[in-house]
């Protein structure tokens, strides 16, 4: 999707991101990353309507574009990815380890570009206020 398909379009975008992530490729190997991945596009899937688009978008970072969504609708959405991803534990040799996710929100009539900027500033904020949080762009700023 280029810049101008959200030109005059109210899109909502959800910016995730796996905490912890990179100890688990440290800890456990890159192939308990593969498999927590995988999870976490599990969970996005089940989690959204045919018609939204999840990207992973590089890493550990994932987006959804909803659009058509009520700000109240868009935050469900990402509760229930929360919920979803939060049901799988995973045994690592001496641990079991459950995923949370960091999630920013971003609701405009902007471009893809400054949505994804302002998204990314809200997930930054709940990394950094605490992790397995989701923060709404409009509330930090």
């Amino acid at each position: 999707m280029n810049s101008s398909n959200t030109n005059n379009r109210n899109l909502h975008l959800i910016f995730i991101d796996i905490d912890g992530f990179k100890d688990i490729n440290d800890n456990y190997g890159h192939l308990a990353g593969d498999e927590v991945l995988r999870t976490v596009a599990r969970g996005i899937k089940d989690s959204i309507r045919n018609n939204e688009i999840a990207i992973r978008y590089g890493g550990d970072e994932f987006l959804i574009i909803l659009e058509g969504t009520m700000q109240n609708d868009a935050k469900a959405i990402a509760e229930r990815i929360q919920v979803n991803v939060g049901k799988d534990r995973f045994d690592m040799e001496i641990e079991s380890i459950k995923i949370t996710l960091s999630i920013g929100l971003h609701y405009g009539i902007e471009s893809m570009s400054d949505l994804i900027v302002k998204a990314d500033k809200a997930m930054y904020f709940s990394k950094s206020h605490g992790k397995n949080m989701i923060t709404v762009f409009n509330e930090i700023s």
